[in-house]
């Protein structure tokens, strides 16, 4: 089943990405790209919502706090935004 997962990227051979869009503010950006990943939904969620592995495949994500999960807060730290953190729910 093919699962369609938007703010990611993901470098794989079964990956076929879209090119990635930026808006900005003054006080917010937000950057998204949707792709198309030929595996199972489960090998999916379980990737993205293990947070100290996104540095391993994510080149932008530096460091993640906390649990990825419904109602839940985590910190990102991002190559995009080196000098902040972003917390996100």
């Amino acid at each position: 089943m093919n699962l369609v997962t938007p703010l990611l990227i993901m470098t794989t051979a079964a990956a076929i990405a879209q090119p990635a869009s930026t808006t900005r503010t003054t006080f917010h950006r937000e950057t998204s790209v949707a792709t198309t990943i030929k595996a199972d939904e489960s090998i999916i969620w379980a990737l993205l919502t293990n947070a100290s592995d996104y540095p391993r495949w994510n080149s932008t994500i530096t460091a993640i706090q906390g649990t990825i999960a419904l109602g839940e807060k985590i910190v990102l730290k991002s190559t995009l935004t080196p000098s902040a953190a972003s917390s996100s729910r």
